[in-house]
Order: structure tokens, then sequence, then C-alpha cells
């Protein structure tokens, strides 16, 4: 059974798992969490203590690729591993893309939210442009355009209020 985590945003409030193999026959810990920038998306860290010297000595962490989507980490119950689940939002469809950021939504950080939602909502724009039959280089620019527009709207309807 897998477990979706939650919090594990920083090295200090990492999932840690206190005994890890480290070379033949040392033991040592490891932590995991998720980094996230805007326009880049997540990335899975994970960075070990050093068992060759005195205290607790963390080595330099180990930084994934950048994903554009939702991701998670997941604890194995059986065997303790700690992975991530990622859901690329750019090769999915605007309804997929919706889907998946629902599944995932309460184990992600609240800033990352509004991105993946202006991501989704272009995707819908791109993809209706794409159904009345314009070049998918001009459905883009028009998705990017619209949705631009719908948020300038929205700042000024919130302005007068």
């Amino acid at each position: 059974m897998t477990k979706l985590l939650k919090g594990h945003v920083s090295p200090e409030t990492a999932a840690v798992v206190a005994d890890y193999p480290y070379g033949f026959r040392a033991r040592c810990k490891i932590r995991y969490w998720l980094e996230y920038k805007p326009r880049r998306g997540f990335r899975f860290c994970s960075q070990t203590t050093n068992p060759m010297k005195p205290g607790e000595v963390w080595n330099k962490p180990k930084l994934g690729v950048y994903c554009f989507g939702p991701v998670v980490l997941t604890r194995d119950s059986e065997n303790g591993h700690v992975s991530n689940i990622g859901f690329a939002l750019a090769d999915r469809s605007a309804e997929q893309a919706q889907a998946g950021l629902n599944t995932y939504a309460e184990f992600l950080p609240v800033e990352c939210l509004p991105e993946f939602r202006r991501f989704i909502r272009t995707r819908q724009e791109y993809e209706w442009e794409i159904a009345k039959g314009e070049d998918y280089r001009i459905a883009a620019r028009q998705a990017m355009i619209n949705v631009a527009r719908e948020e300038v709207n929205a700042q000024k309807t919130a302005e007068v209020k």
C-alpha cells in the first residue's frame, strides 16, 4: 500500500528514513523533499548523512529534474521506501490535467495551485482554438492572450469591489 506524504518541502521538513545503505556496509540516514519553483515546477530532492564523519553531517543534496505539474511524495508501507509520483501537465488534455490536479491538490503547496489552474485554463483555450481550425502556433498565442485578458478583467473587477 502506498501512502501520499504532505508538507515535505525543504530539508528541514523532509521525510527521513533512518536506516539507509551507504556504500557496501555502512548505514546512514536519508531525507527526501520536493522543491517547487514558479514557472519551473517541482523536483525530487534527497540527501544522505555521512556515516564516516562524527556527528550528523549531511552530504550535498541530489536534485532531480523539474517537472511542470503536480508531484507528490509517496511512502511504501511494506518497505518504507520514499519515491515520487509526477503528473506532467504539458502531456495531457485540459480535462486530464484538471483530473490530475484534483487528485493531488491537497498534497501540494498552496502557492503552486494558481499557476497550475492558469495552465489548465490556457490549455482549455488552446484546445478550443484548435477545434476552430487554427494553426497550433496561432492557437497557443491566442490562448495565452485570452487567459491574460481574463486575469486583467478579474483584477479590475476585484479593484472596483
